[in-house]
């Protein structure tokens, strides 16, 4: 619901705001899942970024330097 009220459609912005929300947990274990899948993000988050505004457009996975850490 959050990302249809905010029109956010694109599957990698709700990725990075996902991992952003999520917060603490038992032995703050959630937060030090969080902060590495974050570490691994960041590469292909940047690259994205700058590709992305670059064209305007849908972004090629396939064609990036940095791959993102998800398979799904």
């Amino acid at each position: 619901m959050y990302f249809q009220s905010n029109s956010i459609k694109n599957k990698w912005e709700r990725i990075e705001i996902a991992l952003g929300k999520i917060r603490k947990g038992k032995d703050n274990r959630a937060q030090r899942w969080v902060d590495t899948q974050i570490r691994k993000f960041l590469p292909f988050q940047e690259e994205w970024k700058n590709r992305n505004l670059d064209e305007g457009i849908e972004l090629d996975v396939e064609t990036m330097k940095n791959k993102p850490p998800f398979t799904s």
